[in-house]
């Protein structure tokens, strides 16, 4: 549950008071959700397995590194009209609302289509945020658009890594064999890969 936030009048901006906190409170929450999903992929880039490890590996540690950045925007944002941000563990429990990634091992496949239901979780929220704080504060609104601009990127770059084993807009499916539209329309992109013949071991001898 949100908690109110106290203004300290030593620090002087162009907004009002009421203004102030209104705006204050949805960078707040906008605040323990970044940090809460950097600490989840984090989580997810470290037991993520499957072929496609390494990239996926790879790209969850550039999206930490986006989150902890925009995290350190939003609360820099904070401090400047006037309120102290918090980001302690407890109000992340508290406030955040971002569905718990899993504390186990999790095929790529499975790992990327979670981060993205995480990152769409935030950023839905981050969008309904900009209508309500666009009349108040322009500069943090233009802060949250262009977070919200670089999540639905990493959203779409991690949806896009698992379209060759499902079809969009459906959790992937092990040996579905369910085909997608080729780039030309005449081919399909087939949800099981090729399988080449497995050599058998020579035992010795000759088989006519």
């Amino acid at each position: 549950m949100y908690r109110g936030m106290i203004i300290d009048k030593r620090f002087e901006t162009t907004l009002n008071d009421e203004d102030r906190r209104a705006v204050a409170k949805e960078l707040q929450q906008t605040l323990v959700q970044l940090i809460d999903l950097a600490l989840q992929s984090k989580q997810m880039h470290w037991t993520v397995v499957g072929a496609g490890f390494r990239p996926l590996h790879l790209h969850l540690d550039e999206l930490v590194s986006d989150l902890r950045a925009w995290s350190d925007d939003v609360a820099e944002r904070i401090t400047a009209i006037g309120v102290a941000p918090v980001g302690t563990a407890s109000r992340i429990v508290d406030e955040s609302g971002v569905p718990n990634a899993p504390v186990f091992f999790v095929h790529d496949e499975d790992c990327a289509h979670l981060m993205v239901e995480r990152l769409l979780f935030v950023a839905n929220g981050l969008r309904e945020r900009l209508g309500r704080i666009e009349p108040m504060d322009v500069s943090s609104h233009d802060l949250l658009t262009g977070i919200l601009t670089g999540m639905e990127k990493h959203a779409w770059m991690l949806r896009a890594s698992t379209l060759r084993r499902h079809a969009a807009g459906k959790k992937p499916t092990i040996g579905s064999g369910a085909s997608i539209p080729g780039p030309s329309g005449n081919g399909a992109l087939t949800g099981r890969e090729p399988t080449a013949p497995i050599p058998q071991p020579h035992l010795g001898g000759d088989i006519n």
